[in-house]
């Protein structure tokens, strides 16, 4: 029984990694040089985090169960994306400038022929 958990479990990390929206902005901001996708991540995360008070306060007054649910999903993607707006910066800045500042390996210099042969 442990184990169908952990095998259901993965499959669906799997499929939310690859089809849920928020996690295919992630990795569309990992994958960039350019520092706009972070800044266009966080304010992403902004509407997530007016939207999710939205959703509080609609639920707050009464309104419909599944809001709760809706509260959690978008305060969770607001704080994902808001937190991959900053980290963006530091990829694009790894990816744009880290690369230069490793220095080339040494060249080899060739084997010397053994003597005596």
């Amino acid at each position: 029984m442990l184990r169908l958990g952990v095998c259901l479990a993965g499959a669906a990390h799997a499929w939310l990694g690859r089809r849920a929206p928020s996690n295919r902005l992630v990795a569309w901001v990992r994958a960039g040089r350019h520092l706009r996708r972070g800044l266009a991540a966080a304010l992403i995360g902004v509407a997530c985090w007016w939207a999710a008070a939205v959703a509080a306060a609609a639920a707050g007054r009464g309104g419909a169960g599944w809001l709760h649910l809706v509260f959690v999903w978008l305060l969770w993607d607001a704080v994902k994306l808001t937190l991959a707006g900053p980290a963006g910066l530091v990829w694009a800045a790894q990816a744009r400038w880290g690369r230069r500042a490793r220095p080339a390996p040494p060249a080899e210099a060739p084997a010397a022929a053994p003597a005596g042969v």
